[in-house]
């Protein structure tokens, strides 16, 4: 998900987190539905990030291996390595990709979370809703 999705993403959340006393009653019958949409994009972004870390974990091996074996200067230690490693083009921008991603994955899961926190809410306020009604 690039930032201007992720952008629109954020704004739909907060329309569908929203709960006041003029649409808790939409909101009640949509919560299951808002609950699945926003679980199986998580999935969708977590599934993603796990692909970035492999093919983080590819790039620096492949580097590792260039910077400790097949370069014109002698680097002695893992730590000058690493070094290096980090600090090769290639590397960061893998890099940059997945703390992106991993942005993105938890915002979703502090999402879902408050999702689970509005349904309660929800259930809460029809509870009171019946004391009143005597119900």
């Amino acid at each position: 998900m690039n930032l201007e999705k992720f952008e629109l993403l954020k704004q739909r959340a907060d329309k569908d987190i929203k709960v006041d006393l003029s649409n808790i009653v939409e909101k009640s019958l949509k919560f299951s539905s808002i609950y699945h949409n926003y679980s199986k994009l998580y999935i969708d972004e977590l599934k993603q990030l796990k692909e970035l870390s492999l093919e983080k974990e590819k790039i620096f091996g492949e580097l590792y291996d260039k910077y400790k074996f097949h370069n014109d200067y002698k680097l002695d230690s893992k730590t000058e390595i690493e070094i290096y490693v980090k600090s090769d083009k290639q590397y960061f921008e893998i890099a940059q990709k997945y703390f992106q991603q991993e942005s993105i994955v938890k915002y979703l899961e502090q999402l879902i979370d408050n999702i689970n926190k509005v349904g309660y809410n929800i259930k809460n306020y029809i509870e009171l809703e019946k004391i009143k009604l005597g119900i």
